[in-house]
């Protein structure tokens, strides 16, 4: 049994994180950004591994790594560029170690690198522009949390980036950030972070965070595995989110994160900003195909997220 540190600001990938730790028998604990990483690290609270992101609020990971010491650290990284990983090998000390967010390709990574990649994408094969991604992304908002006051929203960010992702699927996409509120600490702040396929235009990724309070009593709410699921397909048909494809709902995976409420209320009193999100996969052709996240405490929709994209057709099939 090792104690490891998982650094990853995105919620639903960190929590999936320590589910599979946990089932190995580890011990884990969580940060959601970088100052907080920071703070677990000089306080030695005797880490056997650090699992951590790259790209992290306030403080990146790779800065990260002077603080970490003699403990080995796994990188988890959606970046897949050749100067990023050349970054994080002459920033590591010895025993320490690099992969891509859940795959190490090195073959893949170089052609990546080189804006070209084994399926004949590259940046020239996006069909998109930065003001067509942003629009798909501003509507969607509006579709899916039109109930919202969005009086401050504005655009953190819209970017190109040419990933690997889960199911080791490379492809292109804009990623966005939309920010309503000042402040993370502010308790109407909201943001929405997408990704859109910059070659077919689909929606990969749409998340919306909302910080839980510090001080609030969360551990009077829980969920049974039946209201997820319920709650998951009224949200599904609600919003056509599979846009009419069949889910495989008999194998569906499903994460009820009703037992962690004691250990985030703990983070909250630490002054973490995290929230949590019950949490179902539906696989096709044994691999990741639609995955559907609601909040814990609203029952809201949090998130969805396509793993397949301008490649998924002829590698699912």
């Amino acid at each position: 049994m090792e104690k490891i540190l998982i650094v990853e600001d995105e919620e639903p990938i960190n929590r999936l994180v320590k589910q599979n730790l946990a089932l190995a028998g580890h011990v884990c604990e969580q940060v959601y950004d970088g100052e907080k990483a920071k703070q677990q690290l000089l306080s030695d609270r005797g880490y056997d591994l650090v699992i951590m992101d790259v790209m992290l609020p306030y403080i990146d990971g790779f800065s990260l790594m002077e603080y970490a010491k003699d403990i080995p650290v796994i990188f988890l990284t959606a970046k897949s560029q050749l100067a990023d990983k050349l970054t994080g090998l002459t920033s590591s000390k010895e025993g320490q170690e690099e992969i891509v967010k859940w795959a190490e390709d090195s073959e893949m990574m170089d052609g990546l690198a080189a804006e070209g990649d084994a399926y004949g994408l590259s940046y020239d094969s996006a069909n998109l522009s930065r003001e067509e991604a942003g629009l798909i992304m501003l509507k969607e908002i509006n579709r899916l949390f039109a109930e919202e006051t969005l009086n401050q929203l504005s655009i953190e960010s819209i970017c190109m980036e040419t990933s690997v992702w889960i199911n080791e699927i490379p492809y292109i996409s804009w990623i966005g950030r939309f920010t309503n509120g000042l402040d993370i600490v502010d308790p109407n702040y909201v943001s929405y972070d997408f990704e859109v396929d910059a070659v077919s235009g689909k929606i990969i990724r749409c998340q919306r965070f909302h910080s839980y309070q510090k001080g609030k009593d969360y551990s009077s709410i829980s969920w049974t595995d039946e209201e997820i699921l319920e709650q998951a397909g009224k949200w599904i048909e609600t919003y056509d989110l599979t846009f009419g494809e069949e889910l495989d709902w008999t194998n569906a995976e499903l994460i009820n994160v009703t037992e962690d409420v004691p250990s985030m209320m703990e983070e909250l009193e630490e002054g973490s900003f995290t929230s949590l999100g019950n949490i179902v996969v539906f696989p096709k052709n044994g691999k990741w195909y639609f995955y559907i996240s609601i909040d814990f405490e609203t029952g809201r929709l949090e998130s969805y997220l396509w793993p397949g994209t301008s490649a998924s057709d002829e590698i699912l099939m």
